[in-house]
């Protein structure tokens, strides 16, 4: 589902390129992700070499590339993924029950968690709509079923071999916990993972750091950072293609 969506754009800017460059070098990419949106990319280059060959830098924001969190937010991810009708018939009845609330209640229960006006209005719509409520839960289920416990050590070294990865973690983070980049430093250090994979904890940032602006300006300035570092090294037509889902 989400694969062929992805591949099926990436085919359309490839072909969107080739039509407004007339010089001969193909492009180059950079792949920019979020959360389960790195997991996407990686299972994406590893489908499509051709891709990958163009890619010179991969930047994984938060990524959601294991389902092995902290506990006990495993258990619960684990029972949420085994029950996905239950849990969306519940989630739907909720978002029912938000139908019935005055948006002004809504927006005091959120205003701690999403300080953005516009971004808390655009979450209460989200929430009073039981459509949305079924569509979340039913890819968020199978994200979970999906994904691997442990680190995908073959997809890294043929990515690695082609490009490098840059990946910021941050802090209070069960999607994309601090002890994941743990391990790919003690990966590295047993020659396991590519060396060429490189990790950045923020202790100070969150998971949906989107929705907070100052934290928006210190990612910005993260991503433009590797991305010189990387162009700088790679005089190449570069394509900026991000892949993202909270």
């Amino acid at each position: 589902g989400q694969m062929d969506h992805k591949m099926k754009w990436i085919d359309m800017i490839i072909h969107e390129l080739k039509n407004a460059y007339t010089r001969q070098e193909p492009p180059r990419f950079i792949f920019l992700t979020h959360s389960i949106g790195a997991h996407l990319v990686q299972r994406l280059l590893v489908i499509r070499s051709d891709v990958l060959m163009r890619t010179i830098l991969i930047l994984h924001l938060m990524p959601f590339m294991r389902m092995d969190a902290p506990q006990p937010q495993q258990a619960i991810l684990s029972a949420i993924s085994r029950h996905p009708h239950q849990v969306i018939f519940i989630a739907q009845l909720l978002s029912q029950a938000c139908k019935r609330l005055p948006d002004s209640y809504l927006n005091w229960w959120m205003k701690d968690s999403i300080q953005d006006m516009n971004a808390r209005d655009f979450a209460v719509s989200l929430l009073q709509q039981p459509h949305m409520a079924r569509n979340f839960f039913t890819l968020g289920c199978q994200e979970i079923r999906d994904l691997p416990q442990q680190p995908d050590i073959w997809a890294m070294w043929l990515i690695g071999a082609h490009c490098p990865t840059e990946i910021l973690f941050c802090g209070n983070d069960h999607w994309s916990p601090e002890f994941h980049m743990k391990d790919l430093f003690k990966l590295q250090t047993q020659g396991v993972v590519p060396l060429n994979i490189r990790c950045t904890f923020r202790q100070e940032l969150r998971h949906d750091f989107v929705v907070v602006p100052e934290m928006v300006a210190d990612v910005k300035a993260y991503c433009l950072d590797c991305i010189l570092k990387t162009t700088t090294r790679n005089a190449a037509n570069i394509t900026i293609m991000p892949v993202s889902r909270l």
